[in-house]
């Protein structure tokens, strides 16, 4: 028996600490959790990877019409009138990105980096820390922005104060904008933060660096119930399960999608539609993979905890016949009886002898007062 209860001990307090370290660990993924910043309920993050070898005419206009085709699909849908739709329309943020590389000049002084060309709100999803500047705004006019990071900074500059400096990309002069502290966990570097990145327009990856990577487009969309923005966007866009892969990142971490990674497992390895992942999909689809085994291990858990208090159950049931628990609870109740029963006596003694005191007083002072009015 002692057996069991240290057992059912252990397994309750692994299974906390787990839950508790999940939990950190999903605050800390700050890239999907764009449709809490947004709003605090009724949004949902969906983001959709576009194919590298179906790259072709996906401009600033293509993801313009496909926000514009996403906004008309609301406006005729059946929870319009709930929504808070003005003249200008239905206001959801959307971000466009894709990975390349591009050469950074500052004179003579070059260096090679991964660039993310960015389009529209971006830093809303992915707000990476900045040490100096700002992110690269998505109504900027002059798209001749860009943010480095530190490693960067260093080996053009010899620091990381250099907000506002200017740099050459493909011979164009590009300015500064802030200057990025990457991430440098494990995960992060294997995603493709292990080198210099930098941020840049979509259109200046485009004109002076070598794109090589897929087309992301992510969006925070209305969610009044749970599953109708991703049915929304099934029926606008029919290709989107056919030639594009959909991911619900506001649900991404949840029980059930975890249990189909599970179901899935190995397969869900395997890309057949020649996406390449940025480095913040990479990371999520990582912890998905740790959060899934964390789900198995807290299950079996469960079930130890879960046998072990039927086993404690059958035993108390076991050592317990029915007759004496019976016959114990008769001679509690009959106890419990017979001191209601002198509790009442106590009291109503207690009045009749006040009573009584009471009488022989008003009896002496009756006495008292006839005698007096004799003499």
């Amino acid at each position: 028996m002692r057996k069991y209860r240290m057992m059912q001990i252990t397994a309750v307090i692994l299974l906390v600490i787990s839950c508790i370290c999940v939990h950190i660990q999903k605050n800390k993924l700050y890239d999907q959790q764009a449709a809490k910043r947004w709003a605090e309920t009724g949004m949902k993050q969906i983001t959709f990877f576009y194919p590298a070898d179906k790259s072709e005419g996906k401009d600033k206009m293509y993801f313009l019409n496909l926000c514009h085709t996403i906004e008309r699909a609301y406006e005729n849908s059946s929870i319009a009138s709930e929504l808070n739709i003005n003249e200008e329309g239905l206001c959801f943020p959307y971000a466009v990105s894709n990975a390349g590389t591009v050469d950074i000049y500052n004179g003579t002084k070059k260096v090679t980096a991964t660039a993310i060309g960015v389009m529209g709100d971006y830093a809303l999803f992915h707000p990476m820390a900045l040490t100096g500047g700002a992110y690269i705004g998505g109504d900027e006019l002059m798209e001749d922005g860009i943010v480095i990071d530190e490693n960067a900074a260093w080996e053009l500059f010899g620091s990381d104060d250099v907000v506002g400096m200017q740099v050459e990309i493909g011979g164009i002069p590009h300015f500064v904008r802030g200057v990025v502290k990457k991430p440098d966990d494990r995960f992060s570097k294997a995603a493709g933060l292990d080198g210099i990145i930098c941020f840049t327009s979509l259109n200046s990856l485009g004109q002076y660096g070598t794109i090589s990577g897929s087309y992301c487009f992510e969006t925070v969309l209305p969610e009044p119930v749970d599953g109708f923005a991703m049915k929304l966007l099934t029926d606008t866009l029919p290709d989107l399960e056919k030639e594009y892969k959909a991911v619900d990142n506001t649900a991404r971490f949840k029980a059930a999608n975890l249990r189909s990674i599970i179901k899935d497992f190995g397969i869900r390895s395997m890309n057949d539609r020649g996406i390449i992942y940025p480095y913040h999909e990479n990371t999520a689809r990582a912890y998905e993979d740790v959060f899934a085994a964390v789900y198995v291990i807290q299950v079996i858990l469960t079930t130890i905890i879960v046998i072990t208090v039927i086993i404690d159950i059958r035993h108390i049931r076991k050592g317990v016949k029915w007759k004496d628990l019976k016959e114990f609870c008769a001679s509690r109740l009959s106890h419990a009886r017979q001191f209601l029963s002198h509790v009442a006596e106590t009291k109503t003694g207690g009045r009749t002898q006040t009573e009584q005191k009471t009488t022989k007083r008003s009896q002496k002072k009756r006495k008292t007062t006839s005698g007096a009015k004799r003499k």
